[in-house]
């Protein structure tokens, strides 16, 4: 089981960065720009990024809104896959909106008097 705080990959996007994939077994640490980029995680990659600004869409390949729990550590909401509890991505919050897009479903993410996923708004979501 690899972790998300031991990337094998390091990278920097810039506005202009076109999409992108995290593939299997890939553990990305990645800092944003401005922009919006769309990047996708597929099974088994992870994703730690950093100084999101931009109105990102971020795509967990081949999984439903069902199969990934969320929570939030400091301004960053973190991504589980339920069936083993490991994270599989973490994104700053702003107030930019940013997509999470899954098999069955586009959740949005963005810090609008308080800490929302979707529709729901957690002013003490730990």
């Amino acid at each position: 089981m690899s972790n998300i705080l031991v990337p094998n990959f390091y990278g920097t996007m810039t506005a202009t960065t076109p999409n992108w994939k995290v593939s299997t077994g890939m553990v990305a640490k990645i800092i944003d720009a401005s922009g919006a980029q769309t990047i996708t995680i597929a099974r088994g990659g992870k994703l730690d990024l950093d100084g999101s600004i931009g109105g990102n869409i971020i795509v967990f390949e081949g999984l439903s809104s069902a199969q990934v729990g969320v929570s939030r550590s400091g301004g960053e909401a973190r991504f589980t896959l339920l069936s083993t509890g490991e994270t599989i991505a973490s994104i700053p919050m702003s107030s930019t909106t940013q997509t999470i897009r899954f098999s069955d479903a586009d959740k949005s993410l963005v810090v609008s008097g308080g800490y929302k996923y979707d529709d729901t708004t957690y002013r003490d979501w730990e």
